[in-house]
């Protein structure tokens, strides 16, 4: 096998001076750069017999019609056939394997146990790089290069799988525990009963993602302290509503208490102006008798 078994070849250079070239004359051009590229000089002797068998003709062949026409190609001196573009391809990859069996050698003395190829200076002798580009499937098929299981890193933890959620499952019923923190957080037997079924109504009637949990139990938790905070905001709210009722009352048992014992009280009938139905701080419903205060009221004596 030659020492550097792949030849660069640079069509546009290439076709630009062979445009000239019939089949035939092509064909013996393209053996003779790839004998001189095998050789160790990267040249050829200048011996027309030589010549003949490379090219497949008779001598006289070769000396009459094809010699007169690759002479151009080439430097003939002392008996030498050379080509000056292919000397020049030949001398940068001969510069640039060596300079890789060098870096591999530098790799080599820093770990003896490398199995890497490119690293054995045993194996970079027959590597020979070249400027195109090529696989390194095809550099493998080109130069025998085997390649040689690598030392067995150590693996890295893998990565847990994430969970995946699931709608509220079939059958599904409160447990013990699930009991317990219900009641834990003050709810009756009762309440938690009617709590649920509530939970389960509302999960099995949920279409989408948002139906999709991954922990049905810290589910239950949640919409358990949930109905706490509502019954604190729904609390408040229902508690002053007792109070502004209670306050109405009151007052309609002043002036009923009044009528009942003779005095005449003035009081107001509101016209329902600047009302709020639910601050009450401005008027009142409109046709209400209220004590007298400061406001657009109509004013009306009893007798």
């Amino acid at each position: 096998m030659a020492e550097f078994p792949a030849l660069p070849l640079w069509t546009d250079a290439y076709l630009a001076d062979t445009t000239h070239l019939d089949m035939r004359e092509n064909g013996c051009y393209l053996q003779l750069l790839m004998a001189a590229w095998r050789r160790p000089n990267c040249d050829l002797p200048d011996d027309d017999a030589f010549f003949a068998r490379l090219c497949r003709m008779d001598g006289r062949t070769w000396k009459r019609s094809i010699r007169p026409i690759m002479e151009p190609f080439f430097i003939i001196e002392n008996g030498i056939w050379r080509q000056k573009r292919l000397q020049k391809e030949r001398k940068y990859v001969a510069d640039l394997s060596e300079k890789q069996r060098a870096n591999a050698m530098v790799r080599w003395n820093k770990n003896k146990n490398l199995t890497d190829a490119t690293a054995i200076p045993t194996r970079c002798q027959t590597d020979a790089p070249t400027p195109t580009p090529i696989s390194k499937k095809e550099k493998d098929s080109l130069t025998g290069v085997q390649k040689e299981s690598a030392t067995a890193s150590p693996s890295l933890p893998s990565k847990p799988a994430a969970v995946r959620g699931s709608r509220l499952p079939e059958g599904w019923t409160l447990s013990a525990d699930d009991r317990d923190y219900a009641r834990s957080r003050g709810l009756s037997f009762e309440a938690t009963e009617a709590m649920a079924l509530d939970f389960e109504q509302y999960w099995r009637a949920k279409a989408g993602k948002d139906a999709v949990k991954c922990d049905w139990r810290a589910t239950w938790q949640r919409w358990v302290r949930n109905s706490e905070n509502y019954k604190r905001s729904s609390g408040a709210s229902n508690l002053k509503e007792e109070r502004l009722y209670e306050e109405r009352k009151a007052r309609e048992w002043i002036i009923e208490q009044a009528f009942k014992s003779g005095v005449v009280p003035m009081a107001v009938e509101s016209d329902g102006n600047n009302t709020d139905p639910i601050q009450r701080d401005d008027g009142d419903i409109k046709g209400e008798v209220v004590p007298i205060r400061g406001g657009p009221f109509r004013h009306r004596a009893f007798s």
